[in-house]
């Protein structure tokens, strides 16, 4: 009889939660990050089901999802449209992609809004497999090589999914890559995602509470505000208090 398989339920990712910037300057460049071989071996059997993005823009961009060295191969795709801007978005993969955990597994995200800056960063980790880009379609860099600091905000789930089967690897589209002169850049403007610091009457600091939700009325204005958010750590302190 064959052993029971372990369940799989976890986020694969390098950021801390926090959108710092935006990257762009070239109009058309994908972004992603990479996990290798011995990072995936605990999820043999696993499925990469869904993702998370924290999304500065409009405009419509693609997720690939590719394994082997330099993404050598394309296994997934669908695009990324009508997503909230300037807030993190769980996004489900419109079919699972099951993990060979013998080859690197990329998530990527092809954009073509450039100009406005749309790929998003947190503080750098020092993780070189969180900074991914390629600005021609074939030539991997790191940000942090090209003198913009960061960590790209994105995600991937990995769960078990019963009866998943390998994806069909499919033929990688013909991008057009037209970014002679362009360089690599950050906007220089902070995100307008909302900076909380939140203080808990408590003894004991929480640590790694991934969301919050606060919903705030205002006693004197016609308002309210829900705001979803990524917290590290709530700190000890005599009062709860929210500073935005």
């Amino acid at each position: 009889m064959d052993s029971p398989v372990d369940v799989v339920a976890e986020w694969l990712f390098y950021d801390d939660g926090v959108n710092v910037d935006g990257i762009g300057g070239p109009a058309t460049f994908t972004w992603a990050i990479k996990f290798d071989p011995a990072q995936l071996a605990d999820y043999d059997g696993a499925s990469l089901t869904k993702i998370e993005i924290y999304n500065r823009t409009a405009a419509t961009d693609e997720l690939r999802i590719y394994e082997g060295t330099n993404a050598a191969t394309l296994l997934h795709s669908q695009p990324l449209s009508g997503l909230a801007v300037e807030e993190w978005a769980e996004v489900n993969l419109t079919s699972p992609v099951l993990i060979d955990v013998t080859k690197q597994l990329w998530i990527g995200v092809y954009s073509t809004d450039g100009v406005n800056f749309p790929a998003a960063v947190s503080d750098y980790s020092g993780d070189p497999n969180g900074d991914l880009i390629t600005t021609d379609g074939v030539v991997w860099e790191h940000i942090n090589d090209l003198g913009v600091s960061g960590t790209w905000n994105l995600r991937g789930y990995v769960t078990t999914v019963a009866g998943a089967t390998a994806s069909i690897p499919m033929n990688k589209p013909a991008d057009d890559y037209t970014n002679v002169g362009a360089k690599v850049a950050a906007s220089g403007k902070p995100s307008s995602q909302k900076s909380w610091s939140c203080f808990y009457n408590g003894k004991k600091a929480i640590e790694n509470l991934q969301y919050l939700t606060f919903i705030v009325h205002s006693t004197t204005k016609t308002m309210s505000l829900s705001q979803k958010f990524h917290l590290k750590k709530v700190f000890q302190a005599s009062v709860i208090s929210i500073q935005m």
